[in-house]
């Protein structure tokens, strides 16, 4: 053959690459060489597998099964240490109850002086039916009714129950915050004089919340509106404790203040806190749920389907 017929003849196909006749077309689409295909499907995005998909649901309810687990028992720990601390304060009470006062409200040297020093005879523990008559009493009952409208004692201080039971004197004159449940109310008990145009007082028995702690408090305006049960709230001054026998026979001191009047506390505004645990909660739920609900919104994309060759 000449060299003509050679170079004309096209170039030369190989066996391998030739296309056996009759066979179908193949299915995969064309490729360059050298090109390797991808692994993804098209478009980059990719289904979490079923397993993959049990096996974070299944870590999430271990996760919150043992949070649960830790805060049922943290809460066990801290009722425990609520009960002891309860326990220890009561027989703290006890024992500020039972104790024998040091004597005449004499101020303690290098204590600040109050109320021109009339509160100094009071004596503690003695009964109210002289009240009206003491000279300290008549003072301050006095001072309350000659307050003007809208003027107070001044700065109010939280007290410790049990220390002023102990220690009167250190407490004697000063004006407290006080607040608790109305347990019984007697109404015009007449002064010995009248203070303007007050001829009377009122006077409320109080305890507080944990039932542990009672006191007696005699305001000059009328309590209108409170009753039985009812929670108030007030700025008093102490005037000196008082010992009595309940019904049952046993012996009980109990601080006595004054005051102008008392509020009466909505029980919708009572303090309710928020705990530490219940937060927690919360946040550990709500992250469960955007995490559950992300999972599942993955696992219900449809994978797109691949491209075929004509």
């Amino acid at each position: 053959m000449s060299e003509e017929a050679k170079e004309g003849s096209g170039p030369e196909v190989k066996p391998e690459e030739a296309p056996v006749p009759g066979a179908p077309a193949s299915s995969e689409p064309h490729r360059a060489p050298g090109r390797r295909a991808s692994l993804l499907p098209a478009g980059g995005s990719y289904a979490a597998p079923n397993e993959l998909r049990k096996i974070i649901l299944m870590a999430l309810g271990a996760l919150a099964l043992v949070a649960f687990m830790f805060q049922m028992e943290w809460n066990r720990r801290r009722m425990a240490k609520d009960v002891e601390k309860s326990n220890e304060e009561w027989k703290r009470k006890q024992e500020a109850v039972k104790a024998t006062p040091p004597g005449t409200g004499q101020v303690e040297p290098g204590a600040e002086v109050l109320w021109d020093n009339m509160l100094a005879g009071e004596r503690d523990d003695a009964p109210l039916d002289d009240l009206q008559s003491d000279k300290g009493y008549k003072y301050l009952i006095r001072h309350l009714a000659n307050l003007k409208p809208g003027e107070g004692l001044g700065h109010s201080i939280p007290f410790d129950y049990a220390e002023l039971l102990k220690n009167p004197n250190k407490w004697r004159g000063k004006v407290v915050s006080l607040s608790g449940l109305t347990n019984k109310i007697q109404s015009n008990i007449r002064l010995e004089s009248n203070q303007g145009h007050y001829d009377a007082v009122y006077r409320l028995y109080l305890v507080d919340l944990s039932g542990t702690e009672g006191f007696i408090l005699d305001v000059l305006d009328r309590p209108d509106g409170v009753e039985r049960r009812d929670p108030v709230e007030a700025e008093g001054i102490f005037l000196r404790t008082h010992k009595y026998l309940t019904e049952k026979g046993q012996e009980v001191r109990v601080p006595v203040f004054v005051a102008r009047s008392v509020r009466e506390v909505s029980r919708g505004t009572v303090h309710r806190t928020w705990s530490t645990e219940m937060t927690v909660g919360v946040v550990t739920v709500s992250v469960m749920l955007v995490l559950v609900i992300t999972i599942a919104g993955i696992s219900g994309r449809k994978k797109p389907k691949t491209s075929q060759s004509p």
